[in-house]
């Protein structure tokens, strides 16, 4: 009786502390390859022989080589937000006037970035009127974020167009 109820504690327990294989993505294509840079990432694949999506109201589930994935980019709120800045005009074709009406404000720096959140520029500024010029960048919509000691002071949404 003991010998069965020991054999029964190792066949409950032995199975929990092994380790084994894993399954991880991958495949076997006549073609394919990825590309990445800062940007954006691309790849695909040649010969996808059966793909298909099964979807309920909890789940959904894909099959095939090429997996969704995602990736997010978090827009963090302004830290201070009794300090009143202005920036005008918007839209704008070249330049962009900054107003930080805040006596304790003495520098502090301006941060661009496109709509993905990549850094485009970074410059530094000193006193309440500053003159930005988007004159070398491309038409899209623009994040310019005032910062002071490292804190969001404010995040305005620019959009520059020709």
């Amino acid at each position: 009786m003991k010998r069965k109820v020991l054999q029964l504690l190792l066949f409950a327990i032995v199975p929990g502390l092994l380790t084994a294989q894993e399954i991880s993505k991958s495949s076997v294509n006549s073609a394919g390859t990825e590309y990445t840079n800062e940007n954006l990432s691309i790849n695909w694949t040649l010969g996808q022989t059966a793909i298909s999506t099964i979807s309920s109201d909890n789940a959904i589930i894909t099959q095939g080589f090429q997996q969704n994935t995602y990736s997010f980019t978090d827009i963090t709120s302004d830290i201070t937000s009794e300090v009143n800045i202005s920036m005008y005009p918007n839209p704008t074709s070249d330049l962009v006037y900054i107003d930080i009406n805040n006596e304790d404000f003495t520098h502090g720096i301006i941060e661009i970035t496109d709509i993905t959140g990549r850094l485009i520029d970074k410059k530094e500024i000193s006193g309440s009127k500053t003159q930005l010029s988007l004159n070398q960048y491309s038409s899209e919509i623009f994040l310019i974020s005032i910062k002071q000691e490292n804190r969001i002071m404010r995040t305005f949404k620019i959009i520059k167009n020709q």
